[in-house]
């Protein structure tokens, strides 16, 4: 009598069925997951520039020399979601990696 040894294919299919299912349903929260940290992350960098530009306006009493580099804004700033932050008059800008 010969023994066989391995999976059948309908193992093996079932296994990869049970895969894609568990990918399917864990794939949607991963994303949220990733977007929630790329908020995060921008939120925290947008704060010490919100500071410096409420502190320029209260400085010269208007918003239109608030430009990144002066006035006390920060240079520009990089982390693993921002490529670049610029401001100009007052508006701050988040530019993201994709």
């Amino acid at each position: 009598m010969h023994r066989q040894r391995g999976f059948t294919l309908m193992e093996l299919m079932v296994v990869i069925s049970i895969i894609a299912i568990l990918s399917a349903i864990a794939l949607p929260g991963y994303q949220r997951y990733l977007d929630r940290a790329a908020l995060t992350d921008m939120l925290r960098i947008a704060s010490p520039y919100r500071l410096a530009v409420e502190l320029c306006a209260m400085q010269q009493g208007d918003i239109d020399g608030c430009h990144t580099g002066q006035q006390g804004i920060p240079a520009s700033h990089r982390s693993r979601y921002v490529s670049g932050v610029s401001v100009r008059q007052g508006e701050i800008s988040l530019t993201g990696r994709h």
